[in-house]
């Protein structure tokens, strides 16, 4: 007597059912990412809440320890303790900011404009430097929209609630009918 597949394929899933648990799809996807040059001033550091990025190490031959005055002479170097408040004026708020804005003012300009206020004078001064671009991997598209991904066994109780669409989406009928 020949036995259905069907109900030997769906055994696994009835019995992760009844233990509470659902697998997961995309947990089993592969991650997607996608290479994207990259302007970077070879520092190591951490970004600031309030904003800005404190210096914690520079690379001797990058260009953090390559500062150049803008339109004169003089030199420096990024020391730990420094704060990179701004790029070509503006302000940033975390790592994806400060990249970005890294990225467009490269686009304008091979040399960019940076905003700095000293550990040891507290003073904030405006230094030129030229970035090293690089080949770096980034989530794709496809993977940053998806921020529904689950762990790959989930509790049934854990699931996220239904999805509705927001009142000024969803359209009206007229009354009477």
């Amino acid at each position: 007597m020949r036995r259905p597949t069907l109900v030997y394929g769906l055994l696994p899933l009835l019995v992760l059912a009844l233990a509470g648990l659902v697998p997961s799809t995309a947990a089993q996807e592969e991650d997607k990412t996608e290479s994207r040059m990259q302007a970077v001033l070879r520092v190591k550091g951490t970004y600031l809440p309030e904003g800005g990025f404190s210096v914690s190490k520079v690379t001797p031959d990058g260009p953090g320890a390559r500062l150049h005055r803008p339109g004169g002479s003089g030199r420096s170097t990024l020391k730990p303790g420094d704060v990179i408040t701004a790029i070509e004026g503006r302000t940033f708020n975390g790592r994806r900011e400060f990249r970005d804005l890294l990225n467009q003012a490269l686009r304008a300009s091979a040399r960019i404009r940076i905003s700095v206020k000293d550990a040891t004078s507290d003073e904030t001064v405006v230094w030129a430097v030229t970035p090293d671009v690089v080949s770096v991997a980034i989530p794709s598209r496809e993977a940053k929209d998806d921020k529904r991904r689950l762990p790959a066994l989930v509790p049934l109780g854990d699931l996220p609630p239904k999805l509705t669409l927001p009142p000024d989406l969803v359209k009206k009928q007229p009354a009477g009918k």
